[in-house]
């Protein structure tokens, strides 16, 4: 009986720790969509401060899981492209970048991510370089209209 409890407890363990994290995911998402909804109603600002606190709560919790790990990711690209967005949109083409390129870390063929890095780097009279994420673009999504 014991040993049975003993492997209950390391059960519940393992669960409480996958808890975590899913609970960071969900406070993340939940400040992500603060975040959008800012954007659209014309605060900027605001919705770039959600963004950056969405990614460091679900950044400050390692993934317990494989899928925990994906889901993790995801919420981390949509924080970082949806911030560079709202930072162009201010004319922070540096913040922009470096979200971006963070963004690019996490996943190489991420279109949103090549775009609008093309973006903050036109924004910072960066044209060469901004051309070859544009490139990079047309090379992952051959339809995608803006870069064309």
């Amino acid at each position: 009986e014991q040993s049975g409890e003993t492997g209950k407890t390391q059960d519940v363990g393992a669960e409480g720790g996958g808890v975590d994290m899913a609970e960071s995911i969900k406070a993340a998402v939940g400040l992500k969509e603060k975040g959008n909804a800012a954007f659209v109603e014309g605060k900027v600002a605001e919705a770039m401060a959600l963004y950056t606190q969405a990614y460091q709560t679900v950044s400050e919790v390692e993934p317990d899981t494989e899928e925990h790990m994906h889901e993790r990711a995801h919420v981390q690209m949509a924080c970082l492209i949806n911030k560079a967005q709202a930072a162009s949109t201010l004319g922070e083409y540096q913040d922009a970048f470096s979200c971006c390129s963070l963004a690019l870390e996490i996943d190489p063929r991420n279109v949103r991510a090549y775009h609008r890095r093309a973006v903050a780097l036109q924004g910072m009279n960066e044209i060469e370089s901004a051309r070859q994420d544009l490139e990079a673009v047309l090379y992952l999504d051959p339809t995608h209209l803006e870069a064309q």
